[in-house]
């Protein structure tokens, strides 16, 4: 059946899921603490407010139950200490970073296409995405040979057959076929950053003879002919 495109990141995915967890527990559990009381005597705050609810034990610490947008009144020698809390941790963001790092190459994805997020300059932003691009073609080109010719390739011979399409020679001669059968898979064109630029850039290509109309617009995912009748029609 094949291996899974995920096969290669699902163990540090894994530990990025499990690192999310324990962090969102971790500030959870700190939330839950207010503050503690120290005082001179030991009996903890005194209070005298009814809204203000009390643990009565001896074997525990006292507890006091604090609403929200409440006050205390402090007398001699009692003092309030809030806990300082340390969730999220700040090197919790650099450590996820760190891990994305590995994944990304491991699916052959750049850093910034896995995670959409581009900071860098227009060069290095669209390295990246040529980068990516490349493996997208080689995988687009692998697909269309295994998969999308034989069904193609299939779909044809049973129109052939069945008397829907009359192609003289189609089961007889090999090059007949081989004729029939040519044909070029166009996929989602590769993301521009500054189509001003792109553009400039394929008529520099056109005008030195470096490539074709043709070529630059199936790096648009167009047909020339399609662009041909719509500039005629306009």
């Amino acid at each position: 059946r094949g291996v899974p495109i995920l096969a290669q990141a699902i163990e540090i995915l894994k530990q990025v899921s499990s690192l999310k967890e324990s962090e969102l527990e971790k500030a959870a559990k700190q939330a839950l603490f207010a503050m503690f009381t120290t005082t001179e005597s030991g009996q903890g705050i005194q209070t005298g407010n009814p809204s203000y609810k009390q643990a009565a034990t001896t074997t525990a610490p006292e507890v006091i139950q604090v609403p929200n947008g409440s006050m205390l009144g402090m007398k001699p020698g009692e003092k309030v200490s809030a806990i300082e809390s340390t969730s999220p941790s700040q090197l919790i963001d650099a450590f996820a970073h760190a891990l994305y790092e590995e994944i990304g190459p491991s699916l052959n994805m750049p850093y910034e296409v896995f995670l959409q997020h581009f900071q860098a300059s227009y060069s290095a932003s669209r390295a990246a995405i040529v980068n990516f691009y490349e493996w997208v073609l080689q995988s687009r080109q692998r697909r269309s040979r295994t998969a999308c010719d034989v069904m193609y390739a299939a779909f044809a011979a049973e129109a052939v057959a069945r008397g829907y399409i009359k192609i003289p020679g189609f089961f007889a001669s090999t090059l007949v076929r081989v004729a029939v059968l040519l044909n070029t898979w166009i996929g989602p064109a590769m993301p521009q950053l500054d189509p001003m630029k792109e553009a400039e850039a394929a008529l520099t290509r056109i005008e030195g003879n470096l490539s074709t109309l043709a070529t630059e617009l199936d790096r648009l995912n167009r047909e020339r002919r399609d662009v041909e009748a719509v500039m005629q029609d306009e």
